[in-house]
C-alpha cells in the first residue's frame, strides 16, 4: 500500500473513531423533562427546558444541552514539549546522521506527526484556550517557546531537505515533504490561531488578559472569534458590518 493511501486511511480511522465515540456518548446521554437548563445535573438533554425569566423560541424553546464540564481544562502544554522535544530528536539531520530509513525513522513517522497536530488542535478548544489566556501560570511564554523550536526545526529541515533531495529516494523524499508540512501547518496554528488570538484578546482586554476569570476571558473569545470574522469579510460586507454584545445579569 502506498504510504499516501495509508496516511488518509489513517486519518479516516481516527476520525472515525471519534465519530462512533461521539454517537455511543450520545446515546448514553441522560433525557430530563421540563427541568431548568440552570439546575440540572451535566451532560444532559432537556427536552421543553423551564426558564421563569425567559421565553424559548423554535428550537431553544424544545430542546437544551447542559454540557459536561471537562476532566481538566489545564492546558497539556508538558505533553506538548515532550512530543517536539521527541521529534527534534529525530529530525533530517539526527536520521541522515544515523543513516536511518527516513521512511519510518523521520520524525518518528506518520503517527507521531498526526498525534502532534491532534495535540495543538486541542489547545484551540474553547474551554483550554480561556484556560491559556486567564492562567495563573506562565503558560503563554512556554507556548512562545514551542512555537520558537517547532520553527526553527521546519527551518532546519527545510533547508536540509531542499540540500538532499537529489539524493534521497522516491519514498523518502514523500515522506519526509508529508511529514514536514504537517509540521509547519502546527507552527502555524501555535502562532497565528493561538498566540496571535491570545494577544488579540489581551489588547481587547485592556492588557488585563492573564488576569480574566474564565468566565470573562470566554466573553472576549467570543468577541475575537467574531472580529475576526469581520476582518475576512470582502471590502463591502466588512464597512457596513457591526457587532452588538447582550449580557444576561
Amino acid at each position: 500500500m502506498k504510504p499516501l493511501l495509508r496516511q488518509q486511511l489513517k486519518k479516516f480511522e481516527y476520525y472515525a473513531a471519534g465519530l462512533a465515540r461521539r454517537l455511543r456518548a450520545l446515546c448514553a446521554l441522560p433525557v430530563y423533562w421540563r427541568q431548568s437548563g440552570r439546575v440540572p445535573p451535566t451532560g444532559g438533554l432537556i427536552l421543553f427546558p423551564f426558564d421563569p425569566a425567559r421565553l424559548g423560541c423554535g428550537l431553544a424553546g424544545i430542546v437544551a444541552f447542559k454540557h459536561r464540564p471537562p476532566a481538566s481544562d489545564r492546558p497539556p502544554i508538558e505533553k506538548l514539549e515532550a512530543r517536539i522535544a521527541r521529534l527534534a530528536q529525530n529530525s533530517l539531520a539526527g536520521c541522515l546522521e544515523r543513516q536511518a530509513v527516513l521512511e519510518t525513522a523521520y520524525l518518528q513517522g506518520d503517527d507521531e506527526v498526526a498525534a502532534l497536530t491532534a495535540d495543538v488542535s486541542a489547545l484551540k478548544r474553547q474551554e483550554t484556550f480561556c484556560a491559556l489566556i486567564g492562567s495563573a501560570e506562565d503558560h503563554q511564554t512556554r507556548l512562545g517557546r514551542l512555537h520558537g523550536r517547532l520553527q526553527a526545526l521546519v527551518e532546519d529541515d527545510n533547508r536540509i531537505f531542499k540540500d538532499q533531495l537529489g539524493r534521497l529516494d522516491a519514498g523518502s523524499v514523500k515522506a519526509a515533504n508529508r511529514r514536514l508540512e504537517s509540521v509547519k501547518d502546527a507552527a502555524w496554528c501555535l502562532k497565528k490561531e493561538l498566540l496571535d488570538n491570545i494577544a488579540k484578546i489581551d489588547e481587547l482586554s485592556g492588557g488585563r488578559g492573564r488576569s480574566l476569570a474564565p468566565a470573562a476571558a470566554a466573553v472576549y473569545y467570543n468577541i475575537n472569534t467574531v472580529l475576526n470574522s469581520v476582518d475576512h469579510l470582502e471590502v463591502r460586507g466588512r464597512d457596513s458590518a457591526g457587532l452588538s454584545l447582550m449580557f444576561m445579569l
